[in-house]
């Protein structure tokens, strides 16, 4: 083959690995993401599901290396690998369900530890076997086809490169496109188009090309067992530093899909950068192995510990770029593209050149490149789950990062020789030092002004920390920036619960999905007959609650009644053995990762299932955290399942307000007569007093929509699906981009809809049921009457000022219905605010309370004690 045809082939090879990396990394964020439907989103499963694909792709290369080394024909391989990596992705598009239910039920609802791990890394690595043994061969045979035209052996660095980029570019186009506008298994035909295109270009490529000389003067050297060790693990090391990387960045980012896009894409470009200079400075001389192995290790160790350092930054530097790059989606992104490239752009530059360098080093003698893949990969796989499960909980996010790099310290002084690498091991020591114990927050947690962080909890799943405030509320924070609840919410908390029960005649079993502060479940404690199971993602969670000590009394007392556990809230529905009364879910935020999948159809349909027949599910939805095009997806896909859906308002918080889907299986409406016949006992009647829950109106007041509204409001929008889940796609834009006031979307939301009593509740056969039916009405249009006057010093608590103006609005509101607490309940207590200082003002919003609300004995009372 002449020279300029050669340099035309070897080009398009390095565009067919860049195009097998790209089908590559996207089958990876496809299959983790997949399996998780029934593994769970536990860190566990997700890291058994990364380490298990990555021990696939060590299985390819070490048991076919030999085989591709000794043929003639090593495209015949590659075009082999490609097609049967092709149609493998295929058959998963109908295996991967299977697979998954056949996963869930092995694991079970409470797995032991040991179990837990056999089943998350057993099943995904049988599952994916055929196509990432076919992966693993494709860089080793792409490497013996270069070897074989150029007639050198020094053709890796390249090839490595090409596929490396490719990999970065399955990470953007999946994450930012593919996968957002058409879904997974879609998805998976284009990455297996790729793969098959590979195949037949190499075809057309090495067409008339001459068979590789295999005869035994052809061999490289016999491979240096140091490169292997090495490659074993600086593999170890360099997915260690990204699992901890990407732990911390979780911290002080979004952490949404695209957060850990970002951080990824960043890792695998610079990964390639550092293979694609070493490339270029090897054909340029012959490098000794020991000292450049030394030189690169000891850079490795510096870069990683300058990363880890860079780490302090990255909340301050986010917030400038955000300033920077103003409001939008693609600026926020990029705001977290530059940060993931403070932490991993020198470290892993230097890794990829060090991983070439040892790969060239541990070529088989027979020429084979697999060896060292594999020992490299299988060190890479072994990582996640050491790295993520023992050593961060053990040390700390940064004290890890700062121990891989001493490990990379070592490394070089144990090939040292050099005084250059000497000087560079001093300085590696010292950045490490100044990582770990220099004057710096590792928790990485800001408390607010004048607050303080009580306890940070660095455990397997996340971060958890309890932070107070300058006035003694004490609130949870899951990885930094995700605020689960505190002590100021208690009562809206205790109100989810108890709002939920109370529409049933006599729940006996619940299934809580989200723990939280515990305030939800332990609002449960007050009915006495009622067991409750409830589960959270995270350990660390559960293990604050013991910070806010009403909570945990409230548990402790019911402790036989209530039971806490770790589990993923859609694997605890599936393997369930009980049928529930009430099946309640969290206000998940819909934009943190892995949120989106549990607004889907399945995941809904699996809890109707569970539900007993006359049970009902019921979802809370962060308002303040949605936009209403991807509330009207979650309505949409609700009433799919729950075709009698009704949505509620579940507080008047103008600043964070809360809605509730209900769904009951039999699609019956609530009985007011079943629920007026029930027994309610002392204590059960004095939790619902202090939550504001003691009459039919504040039970029924929240409610904004039936079935039809409902289904005519979200008519457009596309049902939210586990293959295609586009609220885990396009919920971030609620957290890139700056959204209206909450209040806004409430009234807009309000005010699309139609409604009647008949809709809220069953009134046939209930004494006065018209009259009943009235002064709902009346309390309707009183709310909304409220929601629109959207007074902040309601909000605040802020009574004492501007009386003139916002108590006659509100006396205004209760004459449009006398039932409507939020609106009496504020001009009583400006009335005692008032009464030291004006007593006569007091007075006159006593006597008004008195005339729009006479049974209302409070005004006559504080009236009386005037007087």
């Amino acid at each position: 083959m002449t020279a300029p045809r050669t340099n035309t082939v070897t080009l398009a090879l390095l565009g067919l690995m860049v195009l097998s990396g790209f089908a590559g990394l996207g089958y990876q964020i496809v299959w983790v993401r997949m399996l998780a439907l029934g593994l769970g989103h536990e860190i566990h499963a997700v890291l058994a599901v990364v380490a298990a694909f990555f021990a696939g792709l060590a299985v390819g290369s070490w048991w076919l290396d030999s085989r591709i080394a000794r043929s003639s024909r090593p495209e015949l391989w590659y075009v082999g690998a490609e097609a049967v990596i092709a149609a493998w992705a295929i058959a998963l598009i109908w295996l991967m369900p299977l697979g998954n239910a056949v996963i869930a039920d092995l694991m079970g609802p409470e797995p032991g530890d040991l179990w837990r791990w056999a089943v998350a890394f057993g099943g995904p690595f049988l599952l994916l076997l055929p196509a990432t043994v076919a992966m693993g061969a494709t860089l080793p045979a792409a490497d013996a086809v270069l070897a074989g035209l150029r007639h050198t052996s020094k053709g890796f660095g390249g090839i490595y490169a090409a596929n490396t980029l490719g990999a970065v570019l399955g990470v953007v186009l999946s994450a930012y496109w593919i996968l957002p506008a058409i879904g997974y298994s879609s998805a998976l035909w284009i990455f297996a188009g790729a793969n098959a295109l590979c195949a037949l270009a190499m075809l057309i490529l090495v067409r008339g090309a001459p068979k590789r000389d295999t005869s035994p003067g052809a061999s490289s050297p016999t491979p240096d067992a140091r490169a292997l060790l090495l490659l074993l693990v600086t593999g170890f090391l360099g997915i260690g530093v990204e699992v901890a990387g990407v732990r911390a960045l979780s911290q002080l980012l979004e952490n949404t899909v695209y957060s850990y896009a970002s951080a990824l894409a960043v890792f695998l470009l610079a990964t390639s950068l550092g293979a694609a200079l070493y490339h270029r400075w090897r054909g340029r001389t012959d490098p000794d192995f020991t000292s450049v192995a030394a030189t690169l290790s000891t850079c490795c160790a510096f870069a990683t510990a300058l990363g880890g350092v860079s780490i302090f930054l990255v909340e301050d530097i986010y917030a400038a770029l955000r300033q920077t790059a103003g409001h939008g989606t693609v600026g926020a992104v990029a705001s977290e593209f530059i940060c993931a490239a403070l932490v991993f752009a020198l470290p892993a530059t230097a890794m990829g050149a060090l991983f070439t360098h040892l790969a060239l080093a541990a070529r088989r003698g027979n020429g084979g490149i697999g060896t060292g893949l594999a020992v490299n990969t299988f060190g890479a796989a072994t990582a996640p789950l050491i790295v993520g499960t023992l050593v961060i909980p053990l040390l700390g996010m940064i004290n890890t990062v700062g121990i891989l790099a001493l490990t990379y310290v070592l490394i070089g002084i144990s090939l040292s020789r050099a005084p250059r690498v000497a000087i560079g091991t001093l300085a590696s020591m010292a950045a490490a030092a100044i990582l770990m114990f220099g004057p710096f927050d590792r928790s990485l947690v800001t408390p607010p002004p004048g607050g303080k962080l009580v306890a940070n909890v660095e455990g397997i799943s996340s971060t958890a920390s309890i932070v107070e405030t300058a006035g003694g509320d004490r609130f949870l924070r899951v990885n930094g920036r995700f605020t689960m609840g505190g002590t100021s919410s208690y009562r809206l908390d205790r109100l989810q619960a108890h709002a939920a029960l109370m529409q049933l005649p006599q729940p006996e079993r619940a299934l809580f999905l989200g723990v939280g502060t515990g305030a939800t479940v332990a609002a449960t404690a007050a009915h006495p007959d009622l067991i409750v199971d409830a589960v959270d993602l995270s350990p660390e969670v559960l293990q604050m609650i013991p910070q806010f000590p009403d909570v945990e009394r409230d548990i402790v007392q019911a402790e036989h009644r209530i039971q806490l556990r770790v589990a993923d809230a859609r694997r605890a529905v599936r393997t369930a053995k009980d049928r529930f009364d009430l099946v309640l879910a969290d206000t998940y935020h819909p934009a943190r990762d892995g949120a989106g999948l549990l607004y889907t159809r399945e995941h809904f349909a699996a809890i109707r299932a569970k539900l007993t027949d006359d049970g009902m599910f019921v979802q809370w939805l962060p308002l303040h955290q949605l936009d209403l095009a991807t509330l009207k997806v979650i309505v949409a896909t609700f009433v799919d399942v729950y075709p009698d859906a009704r949505l509620f308002m579940g507080n008047f918080n103008l600043a964070t307000p809360l809605l509730a889907l209900y769904g009951r299986k039999d699609g019956a409406l609530p009985d007011l007569n079943a629920i007026g016949a029930r027994e309610i006992p002392i204590p059960l009647r004095s939790a619902l007093t202090r939550v504001g829950l003691n009459t039919p109106f504040a039970l029924f007041g929240g409610f904004i929509a039936g079935p039809k509204e409902l289904r005519q409001w979200a008519k457009d929008a596309p049902v939210n699906v586990d293959d295609h889940p586009i609220v885990l796609f396009e919920a971030p834009r609620t957290v890139y981009e700056p959204l209206a006031p909450p209040i806004d979307r409430l009234l807009t939301l309000i005010g699309a809809m139609q409604r009647a009593p008949s809709d809220a509740l069953a009134l046939s056969g209930v004494p006065r049921g018209e009259e009943l039916a009235a002064r709902l009405g009346a309390y309707w249009r009183a709310r909304d009457r409220f929601m629109q006057l959207g007074t902040r010093q309601i909000v605040t608590g802020d009574l004492s000022k501007d009386v003139a103006t916002l108590a006659p609005q509100l006396i205004e509101i209760l004459r449009i219905s006398p039932d409507f607490a939020p609106a009496y309940d504020p001009v009583l207590s400006m009335a005692r605010a008032t009464a030291s200082r004006d007593p006569r003002v007091a007075r006159t919003l006593l006597m008004a309370l008195r005339r729009a609300a006479p049974h209302r004995p409070e005004a006559t009372a504080l009236l009386a004690k005037l007087q």
